[in-house]
């Protein structure tokens, strides 16, 4: 496989790890390849995509330094539950939130699990490590008259192409719950607009097929139809060149659109519509699942729809609304 280069620079040589009771002789890959192949293992067997194996190798690489361990390769000598503790002690001191702390631990995690797996370590020091309790916070939503206007707010704007990207980004990102990592990623053979579905690819790779409603549809095909030919052009991937973009959503050269372009494009139509809260891509999303639940969807559906893996994720979101919990209890229950 090939690794980016930028993720990987190169180690210096150092000795080699010695026996110990639960270690094992370092294996003879050389210091260069040590954290390469540390990589090549996040990507393969833990299937994280590029960004978050490299977020893990920055991690990684500060817990070497912040326990003065110069050579990668005699890591497994020196890794103990203490040091950890020790460096996320120090760096919860110099004010590194809860959830931050939790990363780090589960990047160093892994890079243990992989000692063990490549024969450089007999056991997991670290695996009693407990993470950091994080604070449970409830997401931020918006009422259905909110996103009524957040979407009508798309229509405002003096360039016809850009409104109606912009709805069709709006009308997605609520209509279907995607992160925006998704929505970004959508290719135009994924939509199957007749059927009303799209196929996305969520994290670690998993794929679901998530329905689209009418609404969501009709935009997107205003999208397709009139705004993406028009803001592209022949010579750019439009509708009558010869390498059209295969991605939905686009930038005006015909690039992949950016998170922050997606993130700037919501917040124009926040300001537009006049709503005050701190509105993110997000938070269509946290919407999408509180509304689904507060009309009596279940909660099971709710977490094949987000494309959340563990079910217990999915359950924030019913904290979210209490007045509906109790509405419900008192209209159902014989004794309210």
């Amino acid at each position: 496989m090939l690794l980016h280069t930028a993720m990987i620079a190169a180690v210096p040589p150092g000795p080699k790890t010695p026996a110990g009771d639960h270690r094992r002789p370092s294996a003879t890959a050389s210091s260069g390849d040590f954290l390469s192949s540390f990589t090549g293992y996040l990507l393969v067997e833990r299937s994280l995509n590029v960004a978050s194996a490299a977020s893990y190798l920055s991690d990684v690489r500060q817990y070497l330094a912040g326990s003065d361990i110069s050579d990668p390769e005699s890591a497994a000598a020196h890794l103990t539950a203490k040091s950890v503790q020790k460096w996320l002690r120090e760096l919860s001191h110099a004010g590194l939130a809860a959830t931050s702390l939790a990363r780090k631990l589960a990047a160093v995690r892994a890079f243990a699990s992989w000692l063990v797996e490549s024969g450089h370590l007999a056991a997991d020091p670290i695996e009693p490590l407990k993470p950091p309790r994080l604070p449970r916070k409830l997401p931020d939503i918006l009422s259905v008259a909110e996103v009524e206007a957040l979407i009508a707010a798309a229509d405002r704007g003096k360039d016809r192409a850009g409104c109606l990207r912009a709805r069709a980004m709006l009308e997605l990102l609520y209509g279907a719950g995607l992160r925006v990592s998704e929505l970004l990623s959508v290719e135009t053979s994924n939509l199957n607009l007749e059927e009303r579905f799209v196929r996305i690819v969520g994290k670690r790779d998993r794929e679901r097929i998530v329905p689209v409603g009418t609404k969501a549809v009709g935009a997107v095909r205003a999208w397709l139809m009139v705004g993406r030919p028009e803001m592209l052009g022949p010579s750019s991937g439009g509708r009558n060149s010869p390498h059209p973009s295969r991605r939905l959503f686009v930038n005006r050269r015909g690039g992949r659109l950016s998170r922050m372009s997606a993130w700037q494009i919501v917040r124009n139509c926040a300001d537009a519509a006049g709503i005050g809260k701190h509105i993110t891509p997000h938070t269509l999303r946290h919407s999408f699942a509180t509304h689904l639940l507060e009309g009596g969807a279940d909660l099971r559906v709710v977490q094949e729809l987000l494309g959340h893996a563990d079910i217990a994720t999915t359950q924030i979101y019913v904290h979210v609304d209490r007045e509906y919990v109790r509405e419900v209890y008192r209209t159902f229950h014989p004794r309210p």
